[in-house]
């Protein structure tokens, strides 16, 4: 299954906070990333980033982007500074330094992209949460939600899942 990639990861802020004009709201930002996660996964079989994902209060959270956000306003430590990337102003509002590195991106993620901020720029807190509170929001009884999860219950792609971890499993053992 997809394994995280820090690279789409940065790059996917990047992205998506640039498309607004004064920077966009960091949890609007983490809610597309999940939407655009789960878009890829339906579509294509694999996510974009390869986030894990937290279930949290208020929806389903990638964990390794939302502590590289935290990391840029002094919350929490990432490998590297990424406060040359991107700033989080007093309002919450992620607002990029530098445009995204788009070679990252197969053309399927950037069309994924596109279209999960184009269904979001708008939509309020109480709507992107109502949104994110989905059925693969629902069916996750713990604290980590899983791809099977996102799956909602497409046997499909719930089999499609499990046998690309079992290969990459496999794969890691070599």
């Amino acid at each position: 299954m997809s394994l995280f990639d820090e690279d789409k990861t940065l790059n996917s802020i990047l992205y998506l906070s640039q498309k607004a004009a004064k920077g966009l709201d960091l949890y609007a930002l983490v809610k597309m990333i999940y939407f655009a996660d789960k878009a890829h996964l339906h579509q294509w079989g694999r996510t974009i980033t390869g986030n894990s994902y937290t279930r949290m209060q208020h929806g389903p959270t990638p964990s390794e982007a939302y502590d590289m956000l935290k990391s840029a306003r002094d919350e929490g430590d990432w490998r590297w500074d990424l406060k040359k990337y991107f700033a989080i102003e007093r309002n919450n509002k992620v607002v990029p330094k530098r445009g995204p590195d788009m070679s990252v991106f197969s053309a399927s993620e950037v069309e994924i992209l596109d279209m999960i901020y184009k269904e979001n720029a708008g939509k309020t807190f109480d709507q992107l949460k109502r949104k994110a509170h989905d059925k693969a929001y629902r069916s996750s009884k713990v604290l980590w939600m899983t791809y099977e999860d996102m799956a909602e219950g497409d046997a499909a792609l719930i089999e499609h899942i499990r046998k690309s971890r079992e290969d990459n499993q496999v794969l890691d053992r070599c």
